[in-house]
């Protein structure tokens, strides 16, 4: 028997709302990184100017929608084993990117998110 988990669906957006209430617009960078340790066991990633994803000429922030004016300098959490995803029939395990841009003085001012069933159907 085989069972269809998709990500797409109210799982990830539960999670994505999660993360935007725990991690809300104004918390500061050491609030992120507390967070982020505490929830997921990991520091995010600092990304300063971050390069374009390889074979795009879009970088991962970028492709998540952070604006262009926000994507300076931003701290990205990658939550892994999040459900699910298909590419032409095969199965593949989903993660999620969060990414938090911060202003000039460490404060989150939004929260975006990246998939790899996003990255993939970028790629079709």
């Amino acid at each position: 028997m085989f069972i269809h988990v998709s990500t797409r669906g109210a799982p990830l957006n539960r999670l994505k709302q999660q993360i935007r209430s725990e991690v809300p617009v104004g918390t500061t960078r050491e609030q992120v990184e507390h967070w982020a340790q505490k929830q997921w066991g990991q520091a995010p990633h600092i990304t300063m100017e971050p390069l374009p994803v390889r074979g795009t000429l879009h970088t991962l922030p970028e492709s998540a929608g952070v604006p262009a004016d926000q994507r300076k300098f931003v701290l990205d959490v990658l939550i892994t084993h999040c459900g699910w995803y298909t590419v032409r029939g095969e199965v593949h395990e989903n993660q999620l990117w969060a990414f938090f841009p911060l202003n000039e003085q460490g404060e989150v001012t939004g929260q975006y998110f990246l998939t790899l069933e996003d990255l993939a159907a970028m790629g079709r």
